[in-house]
Parts: structure tokens; sequence; C-alpha cells
């Protein structure tokens, strides 16, 4: 989770050369920043950024800037991520795979990674799974460590 008061303190001090986009994991938008930062463009436009990202509430600015997750609880134990972008699919049981466990498409036939045939108790099954605290993506929850970024979940 990223602070917004850092962001906005990089904004306001190094915005001109770009930190604060580096922080937030935007390097496209960083490098541009640091390449005309000789024109002062860079460093109006991250001070408006900086006292923007001080107005916007935490989750507000976890959406908008951090990826679109945002993170609630109050201990690492009790952290849950979600993704704003995805709330009507949360309301869905998504569907992976057995072998591999990667999230399929609705109506998929063959799992378009290890390329297994799907069965339909597969596919209408109700799999457990639990969401990754690096990545923020859904992982089977038999999994040792997240297929996607390596992160181990137990």
């Amino acid at each position: 989770m990223k602070s917004k008061v850092v962001a906005a303190l990089l904004a306001i001090f190094l915005g001109g050369l770009g930190a604060h986009k580096f922080y937030l994991g935007k390097i496209g938008q960083g490098f541009l920043y640091l390449i005309f930062c000789w024109t002062w463009i860079p460093g109006v436009v991250a001070l408006i950024e900086g006292i923007i990202y001080l107005c916007c509430s935490d989750e507000e600015f976890q959406v908008k800037y951090c990826g679109g997750r945002t993170v609630y609880g109050s201990s690492p134990d009790q952290t849950q991520f979600y993704s704003t972008k995805s709330e009507k699919m949360e309301k869905e049981q998504p569907t992976f795979c057995v072998n591999c466990g990667r999230k399929l498409d609705k109506g998929s036939q063959f799992c378009p990674n290890c390329g297994s045939k799907l069965i339909a108790e597969q596919s209408e099954s109700n799999i457990q799974t639990i969401v990754c605290p690096n990545c923020g993506k859904s992982v089977l929850s038999e999994f040792s460590s997240c297929p996607y970024c390596n992160t181990r979940l137990k």
C-alpha cells in the first residue's frame, strides 16, 4: 500500500524529476517528467498533483493512483485486498483450472495456460480462492505461493 503523504511530499519537493511517479509505479510517466525537467513544466504539474494527493481520501488515493486496490483491516492477518473495478466480478464466483490454477473465462472448454480440457464439474464447482497480498490476484487456496508473483501465501 502506497502512502498518499509520501507521494504528495515527493510530488511537491522532487516532482519535477518525477520521483512521485516512480514511487507510484508509473515508470514511463516518471521518465517523461525526468526528460522534460529542464522546462519546469513537470515541476508545476507535480506541485498540483501533490496538492491533489493531499486533498483526496486514503481510499480514493489507493483506487486512483495505486492500481485500483484498496486495503482494509487493522493488522496484516485481517488485511484484505479489493479491486473496485471488479465489484461486479466479486459477486460471481470465478472459475479456475484445477491443474495450473489460472483464472478462466466463463464458458471456456480448455485452459489457455496448460491446455487441459475442463470437466463440467470443474467449471461449475465452488473452488475456494484467496487473494494474494502482494499482487491482489485471486489464487486457489491449495497453493502455498502465488503463481503470478511467487509470494508465499501461508
